[in-house]
């Protein structure tokens, strides 16, 4: 049971589709290179986690509890705050992974930015705001 988690799953075999939850089998990462930190629960139990020398990005609009670690490439960045005066405060968690990516260098901005303008085509403002 360690392995699984419960998941959202969509059916698309109905006529009405319908929502329900099953388990689904998950990976567990135990010692991540980095770490997207929105809320303090997560960074209590996943910025321990993180290997050495990783990054963390910490949403500072809604974490108030200290991050002691010196092993650690820490960034705390306003996420909110930065999200809503871009045009929308639900873009905090792009905010944060845009400060992720360019701290570690994991995948290149502008395959993100393709990925965006892709995902996005219908709607144009949010290729902007993203």
């Amino acid at each position: 049971m360690d392995l699984m988690i419960l998941a959202l799953e969509f059916s698309q075999k109905c006529r009405n589709p319908a929502m329900f939850f099953s388990e689904v089998a998950s990976p567990i990462i135990t010692h991540p290179q980095g770490a997207v930190v929105l809320n303090n629960p997560s960074l209590e139990r996943f910025g321990p986690a993180v290997k050495s020398g990783g990054v963390v990005v910490i949403n500072d609009s809604l974490v108030n509890i200290p991050f002691e670690r010196k092993d650690v490439i820490q960034l705390r960045i306003p996420a909110n705050k930065i999200a809503i005066e871009l045009g929308s405060g639900k873009a905090a968690n792009i905010v944060t992974l845009g400060a992720y990516l360019c701290a570690s260098g994991a995948v290149k901005m502008e395959s993100i930015q393709k990925f965006i303008a892709k995902k996005f085509a219908n709607k144009k403002e949010f290729v902007e705001l993203n």
